[in-house]
């Protein structure tokens, strides 16, 4: 399944979404930045992203910010808005990305793998992305049911 996050990026990231308006005077709370934090602790930590890195990926389609073909560095926790056209996540939310970041810093990670041999895993023509076997090829990490 392919998530419509962010256009033209879709294909190697993951979205997070918090309802409400953080452009025109709403606050994230607390612990609305914590289950932001947790979830994407989870997230990278399936392949031992660093929260604070910099990735640098191939925009798929015209965003309004990245060309198709163009090259892009992102944090790997982005908001919205730096990938594409667009005020989301909103001011008062994206300010407080580089808190995320560091709260998810403070997490240990299962392994470690740069965001760029990540994305060569991945992409890479005929590659396996898990290919350390199994049905979805986590079984060692304790992270797959084995239902696929």
């Amino acid at each position: 399944m392919r998530g419509a996050h962010t256009y033209g990026f879709n294909g190697i990231s993951a979205g997070i979404s918090l309802l409400g308006d953080y452009e025109n005077g709403g606050t994230p709370t607390t612990a609305a930045k914590q289950a932001i934090a947790d979830l994407a602790a989870w997230k990278l930590g399936l392949d031992g992203v660093d929260p604070q890195a910099k990735v640098t990926l191939t925009a798929a389609g015209d965003t309004g910010v990245y060309q198709t073909g163009e090259k892009a560095t992102l944090n790997t926790i982005s908001g919205h808005r730096d990938g594409y056209a667009t005020l989301c996540p909103g001011q008062k939310l994206y300010d407080a990305l580089p808190e995320i970041r560091y709260h998810r810093r403070r997490l240990p990670l299962r392994r470690t793998l740069t965001p760029a041999q990540l994305l060569q895993r991945t992409t890479a023509p005929g590659a396996d992305p898990w290919p350390r076997g199994g049905r979805c090829g986590r079984e060692q990490y304790g992270r797959c049911s084995g239902r696929g």
